[in-house]
C-alpha cells in the first residue's frame, strides 16, 4: 500500500474496475447531502421532543451535576454510583450561569447534545472524503451515519454518548490525516484528539492504548513525531485522570469505579456465554446498521490485513484495533450476567446490549458507506453476506432460543440499535425456554429481524453500481428504522416531592428558598435511596439539600425531612407529613417548631390518622 496515499486499497472494487469517479452528479450529491442533513436534524428533533427531564438519575444526573459543580456552584451534594468522566460536564457547565431551573437546564442540555450530534457529520465527512468520495458524499455519508437508531435515540437523553461520538470522529479524521501526510501539527492534534475522547468518557481509555500501541507502530514513518504524540498521549492521560479524581472527590459519595469489574468478570464467564454475549451484540450491530456494519467489519479487516503483509499498520489496523478493544469491553460488561438466563426481575439488554458498540459502529459505516459509493466489488459484499448469513443462522437457532426476550431492556439507549423490532417482543407473561424463533411465536422478534439485514446486504449487490439509487432507498430505510425506534419512557423525577417543597414555599411568608434534608438511614430493598440522592438536588435546584441519617443520629438542619412515607422515626421526632404524594417511597416531612406550627394551620400537614386514611389503615 502506498504510504503517501490514504486512499482505501483498489482491489476493492472488481478486478480490472478502476473504481466509479466520484465528481459525478455534482448537484445530485449536493441537494441530497442538505435533504439527509435536515432528516438528520428533523429525527433528532421528533426524538428529543419528549425529554422533559432526565431519564436516568445516575447517567444524566451525574454529568449535570458535574457541570453544576463546574460553573462554581459548589453547593452540589454528594452521588451514588460509579461515576463518569466530565468532558461533557465542562461543555454543559455554561448553562448554570444562565439559569438553575432544573427543566430548563435540561432542555437547554439536550438542544446542545443534539446539535454537538448533528454536527459530527462535519468531521464525518471530511473523513469520508479523504478515503475517496467528495465532500458532498462524505456529507451524505455523514448524514445517514448520524440517522442511524444507535444515535438517533440518544436525542432523548443528555448522555455522554454524543460528545464522545463527536470527538471520536475528530480522532479518526486526525488519523487518517496524519496517516496522509505526517506532520508535527498532525501529530499533535491526533493525541489531543485522543485525549478529549477520553476526557468526555472512562470507556475511551481502551482507544488511549489503542493510539498509543499504534503510534508505536508508526515508528516506522516517522520515530520523532511518533515519540512526540507519545509524550501527548501520556500527559494528556494523567492530566484527564488528575481532572476527574479532583471533580469526582467532591460529588461522588464513593470513588469513581465505573469499569472495575471488567476483567474479573470476562475472567468468571464461561466461554459459551462469552461466545453467546459477542455472538448477539454484533449481530445487533448488523441489524441495527442494515448490515453496514458488517460490510464495514469485513472491509476493514482486509484492509489491516494488507497493512500488516506491507509491515506498515495505518487506518485499516487503527479502526480494527478500536474495533476489537471496544468488543471486548462490551462483551467482559455482560458475559458473566446472571440475567442472561430466566431470574426473577430479567434483563434482556444483559443479551442483546448495544450500547458500548454504537459508537465505533458510528466510523465502520461510514467506511462502508464509502466502499459502496466507490463500487464495492462483488466477492466482498458477497463475503460480507456469508459472515452476516452464518452470524444470524448462529443467533436464531442456537442463542436466541435461549434468551428471556421477555425481560426489560432498563432504558432504550441500552439497546437502541435494535428498538426498531420493539413491537416484535413479547408481550405478557415470560415463556418457556428454549424456543426456537419462528414467524409466529414469541421469539419471533430474532427471526424478522435476521431476513431483515440478510436481505439488506444482499441488496448492496444489487446496488453497487448505482450510487444515488442506494443513499435515497438508503435514506428512506434507515430514517423508517430511527423513526420506529422513537422510545416511549417515563420520567420518573420527583414531582409529587417537588411540588410540596414549592407549595410550602409559597404558604410561607417570605421569598427564601427551603433547604431541605433527605434522610438516606429510611430505604428498602430497592434502589429507591439511591435514585432519590441523585434526583434531589438536581430537581430542587437551586435548593440546597442535605444528606443526613437520622436512624444513626444525625441531626436535621431544616424543619424540612424528605423520608419514607412510612417514616420510623416520625412519632419520637414529632414530625408531621405535609399534604404532597409519594415519590419512589418518599415524601415531604416538617418537624416540630413555628414552621410545622403555621403550616398545620393552614391545613398542609397530615395528622397521624389522616396519614393512615392515606395508607388505607
Amino acid at each position: 500500500m502506498a504510504l503517501e496515499t490514504i486512499a482505501m486499497p483498489a482491489a476493492f472494487t472488481r478486478r480490472g474496475e478502476a473504481g466509479r469517479s466520484p465528481d459525478a452528479h455534482p448537484l445530485f450529491w449536493r441537494i441530497t447531502a442538505l435533504v439527509i442533513v435536515a432528516v438528520c436534524i428533523g429525527l433528532h428533533w421528533q426524538v428529543a421532543r419528549s425529554a422533559i427531564a432526565p431519564r436516568t438519575p445516575w447517567d444524566e444526573n451525574h454529568v449535570l451535576q458535574m457541570a453544576r459543580w463546574i460553573s462554581g456552584d459548589h453547593n452540589v451534594t454528594p452521588m451514588t454510583g460509579a461515576g463518569y468522566y466530565p468532558g461533557w460536564s465542562f461543555i454543559m457547565a455554561p448553562i448554570w450561569w444562565f439559569t438553575h431551573d432544573a427543566g430548563a437546564v435540561y432542555f437547554i442540555a439536550i438542544v446542545l447534545g443534539n446539535a454537538i450530534a448533528v454536527a459530527t457529520i462535519i468531521p464525518l465527512a471530511l473523513t469520508a472524503k479523504r478515503l475517496g468520495v467528495t465532500f458532498w458524499q462524505g456529507v451524505a455519508i455523514g448524514g445517514l451515519a448520524m440517522c442511524l437508531p444507535g444515535r438517533v435515540v440518544n436525542a432523548d437523553y443528555v448522555l455522554s454518548e454524543k460528545p464522545l461520538v463527536f470527538f471520536m470522529a475528530w480522532m479518526l479524521l486526525a488519523a487518517v490525516a496524519l496517516w496522509q501526510q505526517p506532520t508535527w501539527g498532525r501529530m499533535t492534534l491526533f493525541s489531543l484528539s485522543v485525549t478529549a475522547t477520553f476526557f468526555v468518557h472512562a470507556r475511551a481509555l481502551t482507544f488511549v492504548v489503542v493510539a498509543a500501541v499504534w503510534l508505536v507502530l508508526f515508528f516506522r514513518r516517522n520515530i520523532g513525531q511518533a515519540l512526540w504524540g507519545l509524550v501527548l498521549l501520556g500527559a494528556g492521560f494523567v492530566a484527564v485522570r488528575q481532572i476527574a479524581a479532583w471533580i469526582h472527590e467532591a460529588v461522588l459519595l464513593n470513588k469513581f469505579s465505573q469499569g472495575d469489574n471488567l476483567i474479573s468478570g470476562l475472567l468468571s464467564a464461561t466461554p459459551g456465554d462469552i461466545v453467546r454475549v459477542t455472538a448477539t451484540q454484533i449481530w445487533a450491530q448488523f441489524v441495527g446498521t442494515a448490515g453496514l456494519f458488517g460490510v464495514g467489519l469485513l472491509i476493514i479487516v482486509i484492509w489491516a490485513w494488507r497493512e500488516v503483509r506491507a509491515l506498515h499498520v495505518g487506518i485499516g489496523g487503527f479502526l480494527v484495533g478500536l474495533t476489537l478493544i471496544t468488543v471486548l469491553i462490551s462483551v467482559a460488561s455482560w458475559a458473566d450476567s446472571p440475567f442472561l438466563r430466566p431470574v426473577p426481575g430479567v434483563r434482556f439488554d444483559a443479551s442483546i446490549y448495544t450500547r458500548y458498540l454504537d459508537p465505533i459502529a458510528t466510523l465502520i459505516v461510514v467506511v462502508a458507506l464509502v466502499a459502496l459509493l466507490r463500487a464495492l466489488s462483488r466477492p466482498v459484499i458477497g463475503a460480507a453476506l456469508g459472515v452476516t448469513f452464518a452470524t444470524c443462522a448462529v443467533v436464531v437457532f442456537w442463542v436466541a432460543p435461549n434468551v428471556p426476550t421477555w425481560g426489560n431492556l432498563d432504558g432504550p439507549a441500552n439497546a437502541a440499535a435494535i428498538l426498531t423490532w420493539d413491537r416484535f417482543f413479547p408481550t405478557g407473561q415470560p415463556f418457556p425456554l428454549p424456543l426456537v424463533p419462528s414467524f409466529t411465536n414469541q421469539n419471533r422478534f430474532w427471526l424478522y429481524a435476521s431476513i431483515f439485514v440478510v436481505l439488506s446486504v444482499a441488496s448492496f449487490l444489487l446496488l453497487r453500481t448505482r450510487p444515488r439509487t442506494l443513499v435515497v432507498l438508503g435514506t428512506v430505510v434507515i430514517a423508517g428504522m430511527s423513526v420506529a425506534a422513537d422510545p416511549s419512557q417515563s420520567r420518573d423525577y420527583p414531582a409529587r416531592v417537588t411540588a410540596a417543597v414549592q407549595d410550602a414555599e409559597q404558604v410561607l411568608p417570605g421569598d427564601d428558598l427551603l433547604q431541605v434534608d433527605f434522610d438516606r438511614s429510611c430505604r428498602d430493598s430497592s434502589l429507591a435511596v439511591h435514585q432519590m440522592t441523585n434526583w434531589l438536588p438536581y430537581w430542587l435546584s437551586p435548593r440546597v439539600v442535605h444528606l443526613v441519617q437520622i436512624a444513626k443520629g444525625d441531626k436535621p438542619d431544616t424543619p424540612f425531612v424528605v423520608s419514607c412515607d412510612r417514616w420510623p422515626e416520625a412519632d419520637s421526632l414529632g414530625a408531621l407529613a405535609y399534604d404532597g404524594g409519594v415519590d419512589y417511597i418518599y415524601r415531604l416531612w416538617v418537624l416540630p417548631g413555628p414552621v410545622q406550627d403555621e403550616l398545620k394551620a393552614k391545613g398542609r400537614l397530615l395528622t397521624p390518622a389522616e396519614l393512615d386514611a392515606v395508607h388505607g389503615e
